[in-house]
């Protein structure tokens, strides 16, 4: 499941809630993360496999794109970026 802004306050906790489901993570991530928080997430058990990581900018045209490539949901928590949607045809959460 992708989610835009992975290591963010919320993001960074989504992220570590579905892989203590057993989710496969792509999260996105903007120059200047908390390379820390990062890290931590990055230690989680199961990330090693589960937790890939993307850089994208949400107002940059198909900036996303990879990011929810062959994914089956999407968690958007931001208040834009949406002119990415009409590329998920399986579903938004």
């Amino acid at each position: 499941m992708p989610h835009a802004g992975g290591a963010g306050y919320i993001g960074s906790r989504v992220a570590a809630r579905l892989l203590a489901c057993g989710m496969t993570v792509h999260a996105t991530r903007r120059a200047g993360d908390d390379e820390a928080v990062v890290a931590v997430l990055n230690r989680l058990p199961g990330a090693a496999h589960r937790l890939r990581w993307f850089g994208a900018e949400p107002a940059g045209q198909g900036s996303l794109d990879a990011a929810v490539a062959g994914c089956r949901w999407v968690l958007h928590k931001a208040g834009r970026g949406f002119e990415w949607c009409d590329v998920i045809e399986a579903g938004v959460v």
